[in-house]
């Protein structure tokens, strides 16, 4: 594969029986219907914020409000309704959630290192940078998503694997 963005290209190998077992499952089409996650059916926000554009917005503005907090201002409200900011909510917690995931990661494969570990400011950094969209396929990804296995969800991918879930070691990519 040709890159002309000077991105480094990464070689997945998939070896042992469960693994091709796991990506021939995730690959095959789908003959039933998908699988809700269980969070999302307790969600009560219309549909159109699964769409990206939603989402980013969602984003950026949680990202001012952040900096905000950090400056002590209280600058306009940048959310259109109490909604919005519940499904920001929403979303911070979604994020939160699966950074507690990568350091349960990095604990139990002694990797964690607190100085220098993800942390949910620089997670929304990189977001913002990448535009919400896959390092390698440049998909547009989704915070929000109330399918298992969802493709498009958004993941922290380590650049190196020896090291843990570092901010200086990490893209951001779709499943």
């Amino acid at each position: 594969m040709e890159n002309n963005d000077n991105q480094e290209q990464k070689t997945i190998n998939i070896t042992g029986t469960h693994n091709k077992y796991q990506m021939k499952k995730l690959i095959k089409e789908r003959k039933t219907e998908p699988k809700k996650r269980e969070v999302s059916k307790k969600w009560s926000f219309p549909e159109e914020y699964y769409n990206y554009e939603k989402q980013m917005k969602l984003i950026n503005v949680i990202s001012i409000k952040n900096l905000e907090n950090k400056l002590g201002n209280n600058l306009e409200e940048n959310l259109e309704n109490k909604l919005e900011d519940e499904i920001a909510q929403t979303v911070i917690q979604e994020i939160n959630k699966k950074i507690y995931g990568y350091k349960h990661q990095d604990i139990l494969k002694k990797k964690l290192d607190t100085n220098v570990f993800i942390d949910f400011n620089c997670v929304i950094h990189k977001m913002i940078e990448c535009e919400l969209k896959c390092r390698y396929c440049k998909c547009e990804m989704a915070v929000l998503y109330d399918i298992t296995r969802e493709m498009k969800q958004w993941s922290v991918d380590r650049i190196d694997n020896d090291k843990g879930h570092n901010k200086d070691n990490f893209h951001l990519a779709c499943l």
